[in-house]
Order: structure tokens, then C-alpha cells, then sequence
């Protein structure tokens, strides 16, 4: 009896071994006979390991098969991908204070989000920066990825997914202007040579595509966006024909931003001739968001800040909004802060030291500036309280 126990006791250590193995990328070594332990490899909650290299993060997310799991990546590696990364249906992918970039020449969404997906505790880096921060940079020049361009995005999420929920949390999103590759004036600063950043931060899109789509219920906390063309891009061109479903992206909500350098900061842009009520980009919440405009440089900013807040739409709402301007001059003729005329009942309350232009052309909105603010106004009614 006590043979055919221990028989028993290896067919199901081999059977074990199999299933194992037989996962779909999962490592094939055990864990005790590398330097490799369960801190140093991507895992999720299946219980499966794999080695950490990119290819193998989109293996541990597919693994899980919907079925709201995690994959936990390793802290402090690098993740070059060339592919875009797809944060499947319910899963959460936790990068452990790990990063993404993208190798010279590779223009791509970084990210993409489905439906009731999260991406948090991360980093990505799409500037291909390679320095130590000193002058002169080793080299002859500070490298950038300028192939890195609209319409990329780091994190982006597509209205034709169908989206109801996903989360975004504790990121760093950071791109850079061309101007790194340039030189200032002694002492040395630098500048750009088209004062914008590159590619988007975060973008939701619906496209003009005959099916319905949607975004809504996204929740983006504690995100800090670096020197973007534009930071947060929420753009519906829905055309929809007679008949057919609209795309509707609202009830989203942003809080605890920082935006440092970014040429346009949040644009919320639809089609504009398409009804509001099957073209939406309505009741977008943004709440303790900070623009500051960068340290000084040659031409006034170490990524030039040319628009702030950007609306269309309905009810879209902008609470706590600091602006703080340290460089002066640096907007050109454009607004600042612009609610369009496609925009109505929407709301804005911003402080802090600002030297720009707002300009108010839609209906029935709300603008409330508290603080030392220098404005200039163009149209509309404001209400300015304090100093």
C-alpha cells in the first residue's frame, strides 16, 4: 500500500509539472536554479511566472483570460516595447515602479485600455531622453525621440471598445520638445525649434465609425504629464447617419494632475456638427489640477505652454485648477483658457499667478478666477474675486 501511495504521490507532482510548463510563456526553469526569484519576474494571478522581458507582459495579461486578475511586473526594470501593450477586459496591470519606453524610431500607442481595465504605479517615457542631467550632456547632443508624434498617445482608449469603467493611477506620463536637441544662448538653455511637445498623454478618440461607441466612467488619479502636444485629449468625431447610434464620451473624471510644460493641457474637442446628443463630450470632471509652465529657458520655457484648457461640449466641469506662470510671454495670441462656441453649462474655477488670455464664446457658462490673475478677456462673463 505504501508503494502505490508514493506512485500516486509522483503521478500528480508530474501531472502538476505539465500543466505547468504547458502555460503559454510561463518559464520552464524552477525559480531555485537562477538568480531569478518572485520579486524579479512578471507574475499574475493565475499564479504563473514569466521572465521579465516585454513580450512576456502581454502573454501574462492574455493568461488571465478576463477574469479580473493582476499582472505585477518587477520594480526598477526598463520595458522597451514595440508594440502597443493591451491591458485586456478586467485586468489590472500593476508596474511596480517599472517603465515602458520606446526604442528610436518606434511611433506607437504606448498603452491601450479596455473596458473595466487599470494601469497604475508605472512610468512611460516616450522621450528617448539620454542624459545625466549635466551640461554638457555626454555626446554631442541630448538624445530625443522625435519620431514620437500625434496622433500617439501613452495611454489610449478606444470609444468603438465600448468602454464603461478603467482606471488610471500613480503615472508618470513624460514626452519632450525637439528643442533638447538644440542650443541657447551662453549660458547655455535650451530651446525649440516649434515650441510643441510630442504626441498625446492620454487620449480618449471615437472615431467616425458606424457603430456605436462609448467611454464613460474613467477614473484618472494622480498623474503627473510632462511637455505633451497635448495632455489630455478627449476628441469625438462621430458623424453618425440618420438612424444610427452616436458616440458618447462623458461622465469621465480626472483629479490630482500636474501638468509641467505641455504645449495644450486638456482639449476636449467633437464634431461640432453633429447634434450634442449623439456627438457627446458632456460632464467631464477635472478637480485639483495644476499647470505650471516650466523653468526659464531661451524662449521663455523649458517646453512652451501655448493653451491651458481647451472645451466643446456640455457640462464639462474644471475645479481647483492652479496656473502658475513663471515664464511670462509665452502663449502667443491664443488663449489660455478657451470654452468655445460649441461649449454651454460648463464651469471653470482657477487660481493662482497667471498672465494669459481667456476667452468665454459658448452659452450659459460659469467662470469663476480667484487669486492674482492677469487676464485678458475676450467675450462672455466673468466673475474675478480676490486680489
Amino acid at each position: 500500500m505504501k508503494i502505490k501511495h508514493v506512485e500516486l504521490f509522483l503521478f500528480i507532482i508530474m501531472v502538476l509539472l505539465i500543466l505547468t510548463v504547458g502555460s503559454a510563456g510561463s518559464v520552464t526553469r524552477t525559480i531555485t536554479s537562477t538568480s531569478d526569484n518572485i520579486y524579479s519576474l512578471i507574475k499574475n494571478s493565475n499564479g504563473n511566472y514569466w521572465e521579465a522581458n516585454s513580450n512576456n507582459i502581454q502573454i501574462a495579461i492574455n493568461d488571465l483570460d478576463n477574469n479580473h486578475g493582476t499582472v505585477w511586473l518587477p520594480g526598477g526594470r526598463t520595458f522597451y516595447l514595440t508594440n502597443t501593450l493591451v491591458i485586456q477586459e478586467n485586468v489590472i496591470l500593476d508596474m511596480g515602479g517599472s517603465e515602458f519606453r520606446l526604442p528610436a524610431g518606434v511611433n506607437i500607442n504606448v498603452v491601450e485600455l479596455k473596458d473595466s481595465s487599470t494601469i497604475r504605479n508605472g512610468v512611460i517615457d516616450v522621450s528617448g531622453q539620454q542624459h545625466d542631467g549635466t551640461w554638457p550632456p555626454p555626446g554631442s547632443a541630448w538624445s530625443t525621440n522625435t519620431s514620437f508624434s500625434t496622433p500617439s498617445a501613452c495611454i489610449y482608449l478606444d470609444a468603438s471598445s465600448y468602454i464603461e469603467s478603467a482606471s488610471i493611477e500613480y503615472m508618470s506620463l513624460e514626452s519632450i520638445s525637439d528643442g533638447y536637441n538644440l542650443m541657447g544662448p551662453t549660458p547655455p538653455r535650451f530651446y525649440s525649434s516649434n515650441y510643441l511637445g510630442l504626441g498625446y498623454g492620454i487620449y480618449l478618440h471615437a472615431s467616425n465609425t458606424n457603430t456605436p461607441q462609448r467611454i464613460s466612467n474613467i477614473n484618472v488619479k494622480h498623474v503627473y504629464l510632462r511637455a505633451f502636444e497635448i495632455g489630455i485629449f478627449i476628441n469625438n468625431e462621430r458623424n453618425p447617419a440618420d438612424g444610427e447610434n452616436g458616440a458618447f464620451i462623458q461622465y469621465n473624471n480626472f483629479e490630482y494632475l500636474w501638468f509641467y510644460g505641455t504645449s495644450y493641457g486638456i482639449e476636449i474637442s467633437r464634431n461640432s456638427n453633429v447634434d450634442k446628443d449623439r456627438c457627446s463630450v458632456g460632464y467631464n470632471r477635472f478637480n485639483m489640477i495644476q499647470f505650471q509652465t516650466g523653468k526659464p529657458s531661451y524662449w521663455g520655457g523649458e517646453e512652451l505652454t501655448w493653451g491651458i484648457i481647451c472645451t466643446d461640449g456640455r457640462g464639462n466641469s474644471f475645479t481647483n485648477i492652479m496656473m502658475w506662470d513663471y515664464t511670462g510671454n509665452h502663449r502667443g495670441n491664443g488663449p489660455a483658457i478657451y470654452f468655445t462656441s460649441d461649449s454651454e453649462n460648463c464651469y471653470l474655477h482657477i487660481y493662482g499667478l497667471a498672465d494669459g488670455w481667456l476667452s468665454n464664446s459658448g452659452s450659459n457658462n460659469n467662470l469663476l478666477l480667484v487669486g492674482e490673475n492677469e487676464v485678458n478677456l475676450f467675450l462672455g462673463t466673468v466673475y474675478e474675486m480676490g486680489g
